[in-house]
């Protein structure tokens, strides 16, 4: 059957939320992690408080959804090891950007875990928001403090084509979601509100309720994989994120090198070798035309060295033990 929310969309939100350990009405399904962002920051915004606080160092997605939303964006600098926003890189903002401020929206790098210490205090003192963006965090994803969301694209560890999901403790919150990517309808057929079309479909969930029955064995496949990348790395002067193909994964395997010199012969071998890599995320979306405008109140010196020494390589779950030499041959 083919209906807005229907059976396979709806048993599909119940398996995700008992693999999360919430209830189904803690959990909303969208078609996108985009719409799930846009749905969240919409939910959450306050019309008196214009401000969105995020990284530069993410994705454009994360940008592009706050000004959907509704709200300026105020880039923010990264921690120097973590790579992701922190409660000293909040704090460091002068108080009247924090006061105006909707929300924080926090961005799990390429699928890590999010260091929340103090982050609740911080919220609480001056009244805005928590969102996470754990985009590629399927994995490393528990029972979460704050809404979160994960993006299901093709690209993920846990790709169903295409859709997101917003997990929140906050019930009133995911009905508000919920109203959001049903024209702001609500139970009737008068729309109540602003909103849009953002209903994951069923054939994507029927997608996601296949990609849970073999969701064990892929996710074995992943760490197996992930090992032999660790283990071919060790007498290479690189560095893997902290903890990645041991304590969490995903599917974007960023590495660091020791310098932006480095970096350029790195990238240089590996063309010469047809391996493709990639700057996820460019430059920082401070460098991206459509934001050149944002203000970034207390500089992105950490950002800025991110962008000249890391890489993305090739990492997926069926890569073998040949491909994965041949990927650190040509680094």
């Amino acid at each position: 059957m083919y209906s807005n929310f229907g059976p396979m969309q709806s048993a599909f939100k119940e398996r995700l939320a008992n693999l999360y350990g919430m209830k189904a009405e803690q959990l909303e399904l969208f078609s996108s992690g985009t719409i799930a962002l846009i749905a969240a920051l919409h939910a959450l915004r306050s019309p008196q408080r214009p401000f969105c606080l995020l990284p530069s160092w993410t994705f454009v997605a994360t940008v592009h959804a706050a000004v959907a939303a509704g709200l300026e964006p105020i880039f923010v600098d990264v921690d120097a090891q973590s790579m992701q926003v922190t409660q000293a890189e909040l704090s460091a903002l002068p108080p009247q950007i924090l006061e105006q401020a909707s929300v924080a929206l926090l961005v799990a790098p390429f699928g890590a875990a999010l260091n929340l210490d103090g982050i609740d205090q911080l919220s609480k003192k001056f009244g805005f928001s928590v969102l996470c963006d754990c985009a590629a965090s399927f994995e490393s994803v528990r029972t979460p403090l704050f809404p979160t969301v994960i993006s299901l694209h093709a690209t993920k560890m846990f790709g169903i084509g295409e859709g997101g999901l917003l997990l929140c403790r906050d019930e009133t919150l995911i009905q508000k979601t919920h109203t959001y990517i049903n024209f702001g309808f609500e139970g009737g057929r008068q729309a109540k509100c602003s909103g849009i079309n953002g209903k994951l479909s069923e054939f994507h969930a029927a997608v996601g309720m296949g990609g849970l029955d073999a969701w064990a064995e892929s996710r074995d496949l992943y760490y197996s994989r992930a090992k032999i990348y660790l283990d071919a790395s060790e007498k290479l002067d690189i560095k893997f994120q902290s903890g990645w193909g041991r304590e969490w994964l995903s599917s974007t395997c960023v590495i660091q090198l020791p310098s932006p010199e480095a970096k350029l012969q790195a990238v240089s071998q590996l063309n010469q070798a047809s391996i493709q890599c990639r700057d996820w995320w460019n430059q920082g979306c401070h460098r991206e035309l459509a934001f050149s405008g944002v203000l970034t109140p207390i500089g992105l010196k950490n950002t800025e060295y991110f962008a000249e020494t890391t890489l993305g390589i090739p990492f997926f779950r069926d890569i073998n033990a040949n491909q994965a030499e041949e990927v650190f041959q040509g680094l």
